[in-house]
C-alpha cells in the first residue's frame, strides 16, 4: 500500500515539474512574425505564423524605437499584407520604428524599420551645383537649363531607390525568415517531458481506477 502511494506521489510530482517545464515550449509555439521594408514613402507589411499562414486582420503598432512614443497603428488585411505612410514626427525626429504584430490568443512578433531605409528612398538631388555665370549673357541661358536638369535627376533618384527597395524585399524576407530561431534543446526536452507527463497522469488514473 505504501509502495503504491509512494508512487502516486511522484507520478503526480512528476507530472506538475514536466508541465511546467513545457511552459517555454507553449511560448514558442505562440509566435507570429511581421517583416517590414520600405518603398518610397510607404512602409509595407508581411505578416505571417511560424507555419507561413497569413496574419489576416491582425493589428500592428508603430512605435518611436527610441522614445517608445507610439506613433500610428495600423492592421493587415485578408491577405496578411499592410502599408502606411512614414509618419512625418519619425522623419523630422530620424527615428528607426519599431513594428509590434498583436496577432491573438498570445501571437506577437516585432521588426525594427531603420530610419536610413526610409529616408534614403525619399532622398533627393544632392547639392545644386553653382551656377554663378562667368559672363552676363551666359546668366539667362544657365539659369533656364539647370531647374530642369535638378528636377528630372529628383525623379530619377525617386525612381531608382524605390525599384532597389522593391526588389531587394524578397530577399530581406528570406534572410529574415533563416534569422528566425527554432527550437531549442531545452524546447525539445520540454516537449518530451509533456508527454511523459500525460502518460503519468493516465497511469495513475488507471491504478486508482483498477483500485476500485
Amino acid at each position: 500500500m505504501h509502495t503504491a502511494r509512494a508512487l502516486r506521489t511522484a507520478a503526480l510530482t512528476f507530472t506538475a515539474l514536466v508541465l511546467l517545464a513545457a511552459l517555454p515550449l507553449t511560448a514558442q509555439a505562440h509566435r507570429a512574425n511581421i517583416f517590414a521594408y520600405t518603398e518610397g514613402d510607404t512602409i509595407r507589411i508581411e505578416a505571417s505564423f511560424s507555419g507561413g499562414k497569413p496574419v489576416l486582420r491582425a493589428p500592428v503598432e508603430v512605435y518611436d524605437a527610441a522614445s517608445g512614443a507610439l506613433l500610428l497603428t495600423t492592421q493587415t488585411d485578408d491577405q496578411g499584407l499592410g502599408a502606411f505612410p512614414v509618419p512625418q514626427a519619425a522623419r523630422d525626429a530620424r527615428a528607426d520604428l519599431r513594428l509590434v504584430l498583436l496577432a491573438g490568443e498570445g501571437h506577437r512578433g516585432e521588426w525594427v524599420v531603420k530610419a536610413g531605409e526610409y529616408l534614403a528612398d525619399a532622398q533627393g538631388p544632392g547639392p545644386a551645383a553653382d551656377t554663378t555665370p562667368t559672363a552676363a549673357a551666359t546668366a539667362p541661358a544657365t539659369a533656364a537649363g539647370a531647374a530642369p536638369a535638378l528636377m528630372d535627376e529628383a525623379a530619377l533618384r525617386r525612381i531608382v531607390a524605390e525599384t532597389v527597395s522593391h526588389e531587394l524585399a524578397p530577399l530581406r524576407r528570406s534572410l529574415a525568415a533563416m534569422a528566425e530561431p527554432g527550437p531549442t534543446v531545452h524546447d525539445v526536452l520540454s516537449g518530451i517531458g509533456y508527454i511523459l507527463g500525460l502518460f503519468g497522469i493516465a497511469a495513475w488514473m488507471h491504478g486508482r481506477k483498477a483500485r476500485r
